[in-house]
């Protein structure tokens, strides 16, 4: 809420730090979400830091909006995106920043230190992944991703102690297990130990996140299929 956010806020605050699409939850934060915070870093003259790397992985209609395009929003936002998760380039660690002119000033120093340049064959296959062809063929890819969040999230609630809604964005699968009696390490531990499973426990991405886990949906329907049936298994 407004007020939450707020309160979060003291002299000691430079930034606010948002990802819509939503990693681990698939949450699509809303106009009205953006235009509160966007009312609350304007109020605190705060800078704000938006990862949108999943701008274009969206679900059901929902549409993302991006921070920078609201009114008063442009000079103080700095907005982070890549093409490993909208082109299926994961690995390859390429993406850009959009930011204020004389933020970049900074940030470019800051990169050509850190990092100098991205390898020359990732450059490459970005520019590849502009062209039309390439934009067609992850338009299909897209579709397919959205089927299998929705086949996953059927399965998982028709398992007993589960509860998971379709993630709004993104390719995760954000899942209650609280019903189990596990916690999150704990139920991480039994999927791996007793059916290779391997997911994420939701304590990892902080407190927050107890009582939950990520399940990554973009493999294969035939290995998600088979995950659903060990989960279930291990469940028995």
């Amino acid at each position: 809420t407004k007020k939450q956010l707020q309160d979060a806020v003291s002299d000691r605050t430079k930034a606010i730090l948002i990802n819509s699409p939503q990693n681990p939850t698939g949450t699509v934060h809303t106009k009205a979400d953006l235009e509160i915070i966007a009312a609350v870093a304007k109020k605190h003259d705060l800078v704000v830091i938006t990862d949108e790397i999943y701008e274009r992985v969206t679900w059901d209609g929902r549409q993302h909006i991006c921070m920078a395009t609201l009114p008063g929003m442009r000079e103080r936002t700095i907005t982070c995106m890549g093409l490993t998760k909208t082109f299926s380039m994961g690995g390859w660690r390429i993406g850009f920043i959009f930011a204020p002119a004389n933020t970049m000033d900074s940030l470019e120093k800051l990169q050509e230190h850190l990092l100098t340049c991205t390898n020359s064959f990732v450059q490459a296959g970005a520019v590849k992944a502009f062209e039309e062809t390439a934009r067609r063929e992850v338009t299909e890819l897209w579709k397919e991703w959205e089927a299998r969040c929705e086949l996953m999230t059927q399965g998982l609630n028709k398992m007993p102690g589960l509860k998971c809604a379709k993630p709004e964005g993104g390719f995760y699968a954000w899942v209650d297990i609280t019903g189990t009696g596990y916690t999150s390490e704990e139920f991480t531990d039994k999927l791996l130990n007793d059916e290779q499973v391997a997911v994420i426990p939701g304590s990892a991405f902080g407190p927050s996140g107890e009582g939950y886990i990520r399940i990554n949906c973009v493999r294969n329907r035939d290995e998600l299929q088979e995950g659903l049936l060990r989960i279930r298994r291990a469940l028995a």
